[in-house]
């Protein structure tokens, strides 16, 4: 997802996107600049995962 974001701002030069992208970065110990951005990315993994699993039985059900 890092790429995909930074290509795009990249492409398009915005100004939130850059601030998300600073937010994500890594400091020396691997943990992200801004602690609230690994709680955040934490739970849209859990979400995600839940509701593929969720699209997945409606689909094989």
């Amino acid at each position: 997802m890092f790429a995909f974001l930074e290509t795009y701002y990249q492409r398009t030069g915005s100004d939130e996107i850059g601030a998300l992208l600073g937010d994500l970065q890594l400091d020396g110990a691997d943990e992200p600049f801004d602690q609230a951005v690994l709680q955040d990315w934490t739970d849209a993994v859990t979400r995600t995962r839940e509701d593929g699993e969720t699209l997945a039985r409606a689909h094989l059900g």
